[in-house]
C-alpha cells in the first residue's frame, strides 16, 4: 500500500476486559492505561480508527448500566490536548419489563496528504480506559484499535 511515496503501515492492537461492579454510577468511572504502544523509529500517523462494543451478545439477569470510553492519546490523563480520539459503548437492560439497549461506536479519521501527527522515536501512544458498571452482573467490552503510519516525519 502507497500513499505519496511513502508505506503506509498499519498497528493493530485489541483490548478486552469483563467488569463486576467496580464503580458505582455515584462514585464516577474508574480510568486506567490498557495498552501503550512506543514509537520505535520516528513517525507520522496519518489516520486512525477506534472501535468499542460489548463482548457478550446474551441478555444480562441484573437490572443496570454499564459503559466503556476509549481514548487513543499520547497523555496518561483522559482529556488532554493532543488526544487523537475517543469512542464509547454503553449498554442498559432492564429484566421487568425484559429491554436492552446496546450501543457500540466506531470513529475513524484519516488525516488530509501531507498531514499527520508526528510521534518521535520512543513517543508513545496510550489506549486510555473509563468504565462504568452500576448492575451486580458482569459486562465485557472489546476495544479494537488501528494505527496508520508512515515512517519518518512529514
Amino acid at each position: 500500500m502507497k500513499k505519496g511515496g511513502n508505506r503506509v503501515v498499519r498497528k493493530v492492537f485489541t483490548w478486552s476486559k469483563a467488569y463486576s461492579l467496580e464503580v458505582p454510577a455515584s462514585t464516577g468511572a474508574l480510568t486506567a492505561v490498557a495498552y501503550t504502544w512506543r514509537a520505535e523509529e520516528d513517525i507520522t500517523i496519518i489516520g486512525c480508527s477506534l472501535a468499542v462494543h460489548r463482548k457478550e451478545s446474551t441478555p444480562i439477569a441484573n437490572d443496570g448500566d454499564a459503559c466503556l470510553g476509549a481514548e487513543l492519546t499520547p497523555n496518561a490523563v483522559f482529556c488532554q490536548d493532543g488526544a487523537l480520539m475517543y469512542a464509547v459503548g454503553s449498554c442498559n437492560w432492564n429484566t421487568t419489563p425484559a429491554s436492552t439497549d446496546f450501543e457500540n461506536q466506531t470513529k475513524s479519521i484519516m488525516f488530509p496528504a501531507g498531514y499527520g501527527v508526528t510521534v518521535k522515536e520512543e513517543g508513545i501512544i496510550n489506549l486510555l480506559i473509563e468504565h462504568l458498571n452500576s448492575s451486580a452482573a458482569d459486562v465485557g467490552f472489546v476495544v479494537d484499535t488501528h494505527i496508520y503510519y508512515v515512517k519518518g516525519i512529514r
